[in-house]
């Protein structure tokens, strides 16, 4: 297979509030999953990637997706910021799905720190990858299949050589993950945000920050300084409609937002933050409570200082947050949002739990480990 990357606009958007319902979830059954990792792949003669070794890696688990993938993943970002670049430079903005997310993150009096996120959009499958670039640290990264256009209408089909071979690019793609230092980065939206152009630096497309992120920051303070060093996009070149949620295994997070042009550094306080789709630079914290039920329902819930947190108290905050089918009125016309996953984070395990599909009573959990782990690892 030649080493030919394709175009494709990515991008997730998440907005608006409303009313959840709590739920009691018992977790009967937790489904722990592991990767396939070929220790050749560390001795590959001139660092070019195996396709057919990465396609080889793919499986099912119920309705998650996992796979393994490797190589020089500046290289190929480098491909899609020259398209992207491209399209933009003779297009204004580019439309895409709205849905809402929760965001916490939140370190206990043991000094364990947790991150939780509901990923709410219209129906989708979800790719959970390994990734272990050539150079930079290893990450577990969320892929949703809408950015690969699969959907209800046009389900993805795993025999399918050609759609498998789409999901090469998946490093290009994520929305959000945890890297082996411990930093995890993920995003919500919020209302469209000008950025002011710094001539002095060049142009980065949201979804490749994330990954940019994951494969280079060694903490939460070198996360903020790879953001620093772009003018990020997403929609349109000079605009971005997201703020970024960023924390590490020290308990430290921030979250990035655009103002006026130029980006603030929001840090956490206390240990613990909160985002979801209002903007937060100078928002006091009642304003942030009134102006979404999630976040209100995410803060009464953090607010005592529990002593401890687990995955499943976790996931509690967030299936008490999360979103069933609730019709959304757009520009372009309704649309349906239902959350499609929660994720809880132990960072200082590096592991994480994942319930899809508003279904709390099964739970399917993932662990990282440092590169050099896989180079001796045995399926």
């Amino acid at each position: 297979m030649k080493k030919r990357y394709l175009v494709f606009a990515f991008l997730v958007t998440i907005i608006s509030c409303n009313d959840t319902t709590v739920k009691n979830n018992s977790y009967h059954k937790v489904i722990d999953i592991t990767y396939a990792v070929d220790s050749f792949l560390f001795e590959r003669e001139n660092n070019i990637p195996d396709f057919e070794a990465m396609k080889s890696s793919f499986r099912a688990v119920d309705n998650i997706y996992i796979m393994t993938f490797h190589g020089n993943f500046d290289e190929l970002l480098s491909f899609h910021h020259k398209s992207i670049m491209e399209y933009f430079a003779n297009q204004k903005s580019r439309e895409r799905d709205k849905l809402n997310c929760s965001l916490f993150t939140y370190r206990d009096k043991t000094g364990n720190v947790f991150f939780g996120r509901n990923f709410d959009n219209r129906e989708t499958g979800l790719l959970i990858g390994l990734f272990i670039p050539d150079s930079g640290y290893t990450s577990l990264g969320f892929v949703p299949m809408i950015e690969f256009k699969f959907d209800t209408q046009h389900p993805f089909d795993s025999s399918s050589v050609e759609q498998r071979n789409l999901l090469l690019h998946s490093a290009a793609a994520t929305v959000d993950g945890i890297n082996e230092k411990g930093v995890v980065v993920s995003v919500a939206s919020i209302q469209k945000q000008f950025v002011e152009p710094d001539t002095s630096k060049p142009y980065r497309f949201l979804l490749h920050l994330k990954r940019n992120i994951l494969d280079h920051a060694f903490d939460l303070n070198s996360a903020i300084d790879i953001a620093a060093s772009y003018n990020v996009f997403d929609n349109s070149l000079h605009h971005i409609s997201h703020h970024i949620l960023i924390a590490d295994s020290t308990g430290g997070s921030a979250v990035l937002e655009w103002h006026e042009g130029k980006m603030q550094v929001i840090r956490g306080t206390g240990g613990k933050q909160i985002a979801t789709n209002t903007a937060m630079y100078n928002a006091s914290e009642g304003r942030l409570n009134r102006s979404c039920d999630r976040f209100r329902l995410i803060h009464s819930s953090l607010a005592n200082d529990p002593d401890t947190l687990s995955w499943q108290k976790g996931m509690d905050i967030l299936a008490a947050a999360r979103q069933v089918n609730v019709v959304y009125h757009f520009d372009d016309g309704p649309m349906r949002v239902s959350t499609q996953w929660s994720a809880v984070f132990e960072i200082n395990k590096r592991r994480v739990t994942v319930c899809t599909g508003n279904d709390y009573s099964k739970a399917y959990r993932f662990k990282l480990h440092v590169k050099e782990f896989y180079r001796h690892y045995k399926n």
